[in-house]
């Protein structure tokens, strides 16, 4: 004959070690995983963050520059304006470092100077 209540569930057996006191049971836990390892762990075929479009104003509200930013970097072309609304700079860019030719422009939107990058060394060389 069954003394307990049916309303009691099994209790589970002690451990060796004594009574467990509130005890949460170990879970091994992997570290959160950045967006590279992820895409090497899924053989790379995830596809490639795009570029979004990006806008930077002067203090009075017009428009300062224009370009794309990916990972918190310039990438592709960028243009520079005056106040005026007219060009003053614009060039390339190549995970955040200018890279090929930069066109600097007088307040007449004529080329005034034209700036060659190289991207690794990030040294200009003046024509």
């Amino acid at each position: 004959m069954n003394t307990r209540p049916s309303s009691t569930r099994s209790q589970p057996a002690p451990s060796p070690a004594g009574p467990a006191k509130n005890r949460s049971p170990t879970v091994a836990r992997e570290k959160p995983l950045s967006r590279n390892s992820e895409r090497a762990r899924s053989g790379g075929s995830s596809p490639p963050l795009a570029a979004k479009d990006h806008a930077i104003h002067h203090k009075d509200g017009s428009l300062w520059a224009c370009g794309k930013m990916l990972n918190a970097e310039m990438v592709g072309y960028w243009k520079w304006f005056r106040k005026d609304g007219t060009k003053l700079r614009s060039g390339y860019f190549d995970q955040g470092r200018q890279c090929g030719e930069w066109i600097t422009y007088d307040k007449t939107g004529q080329i005034y100077k034209v700036t060659a990058f190289n991207s690794k060394a990030r040294k200009p060389s003046t024509r």
